[in-house]
């Protein structure tokens, strides 16, 4: 624990790394000020978070392919982060597929759709 990659690669054999990732950035500035913070999270719950992430907005994207444009990304991303935790909550209980689950689907669908239909996009150009 503690110790750099590096540190560590050459004494390990197919085993598992626990890694914990620090991660530090700029708060917004509150009352003229702004605060550096500093979150420290499992790295295997970050490669999850974006995994599925990326699967769900792909279901949400292909599901009305109609406005997927309008399917910004740094809206998804605001609405994946509000409502993560009813998904995992569902994950973790899953059994069958069950209404709370096609629930929280359309919840994705109906609030990740940019309400500015002619907006441009930076991601339009590279669209097919």
């Amino acid at each position: 624990m503690g110790k750099k990659v590096s540190e560590v690669i050459d004494n390990l054999k197919r085993q598992v790394i626990d890694a914990e990732v620090e991660i530090e950035f700029n708060r917004r500035k509150y009352k003229g000020k702004q605060e550096r913070d500093v979150k420290k999270i499992p790295l295997w719950v970050g490669i999850l978070a974006l995994i599925i992430s990326r699967r769900v907005y792909l279901l949400v994207f292909s599901a009305n392919l109609e406005n997927a444009p309008r399917y910004a990304h740094l809206r998804w991303a605001t609405i994946f982060v509000e409502k993560t935790h009813r998904l995992f909550d569902a994950i973790l209980n899953y059994s069958d597929i069950d209404a709370s689950l096609m629930e929280l689907f359309e919840v994705y669908q109906s609030q990740a759709l940019d309400p500015n239909v002619n907006q441009k996009r930076l991601m339009d150009e590279w669209r097919t």
